[in-house]
């Protein structure tokens, strides 16, 4: 009863007792648990701003409790801290400056990782969409319609919400097994290229061979027009560039794919897709 332990901040604080103020057991569990996990090295995520990005503040709620550090970052401001792992953009409506795009070219190079959720209302930008292709992913910039029953889910009066169709990768090996849906609402597609600087670009969420991306948002139709693309279409993708530090560039087609509502909704995939995604991509195993 007048072990200190209960009063405990932090481990420093443990350090200065002796063990003759403190019980044998609760010494065993503090060296257990409370030592242990501040040992731990976690991986640093910053969330950019700048742009006109989408607030990720649930995100962040999200990864910290998994033991993620996260915080928001303006390149231009700030740079590109030496201590990042990963950045991460939600939904960027202004295109990265000239200074951010060789920034986060040389974060690259020394084995970072970079994901963008994105969002059919993103505009065309020129110096971050040539960057992704640069990786071997093109954004489409449409608006991803499933018209397969089987894939998808029925919102009522709305567009039925497309259900991915999971391909082959670590990240999604284990989700592959489960008979949950993973929900990508209101998606854009991308296209997977030859990258053009040695990466290899994978599939990673992908629709049936009947959905179909509207690229002309503004049309009166939500029907299949000429120049819309012919499915099956990729929703999310992953560029991988093996070397002395491997890097990666994951691309999410669906923000709202994101929200709190559908990511805590235990019967949906999607809070195991991101939470593995970023495992993956931190070094850790995906679950």
């Amino acid at each position: 009863p007048n072990c200190p332990f209960c009063s405990l901040s932090s481990t420093m604080q443990f350090l200065r007792l002796s063990m003759k103020q403190i019980s044998p057991l609760c010494f065993l569990f503090l060296f257990n648990t409370k030592i242990q996990v501040e040992m731990l090295v976690t991986s640093n995520i910053y969330f950019t701003e700048g742009h006109g990005e989408y607030n990720g503040e649930y995100l962040s709620y999200l990864l910290k409790d998994e033991g993620y550090s996260c915080e928001n970052l303006n390149i231009t401001v700030n740079g590109i801290p030496e201590d990042a792992d990963i950045i991460f953009s939600i939904i960027p409506t202004a295109d990265f400056t000239a200074e951010e795009r060789d920034a986060l070219d040389s974060f690259m190079d020394n084995g970072g990782k970079y994901i963008l959720l994105a969002d059919p209302q993103m505009p065309a930008m020129e110096k971050l969409d040539s960057y992704l292709e640069e990786w071997g992913i093109k954004l489409n910039h449409d608006f991803v319609v499933e018209t397969d029953s089987n894939s998808a889910l029925s919102a009522g009066t709305g567009l039925p919400i497309p259900v991915a169709k999971l391909q082959q990768h670590t990240i999604t090996e284990k989700l592959m097994e489960a008979k949950s849906p993973l929900v990508m609402p209101s998606s854009v597609s991308v296209t997977v290229t030859t990258a053009k600087n040695g990466a290899s670009a994978q599939k990673l969420l992908m629709t049936s061979n009947k959905a179909y991306g509207k690229t002309n948002l503004n049309s009166a139709t939500i029907e299949k027009e000429d120049g819309d693309i012919s499915g099956p279409l990729c929703m999310a993708a992953i560029s991988e560039k093996q070397g002395e530090k491997s890097s990666a560039v994951m691309v999410i087609g669906s923000s709202y794919a994101m929200l709190s509502s559908i990511v805590e909704e235990k019967s949906y995939l999607n809070g195991d897709f991101v939470l593995n995604s970023i495992n993956y991509l931190s070094g850790s195993s995906a679950s």
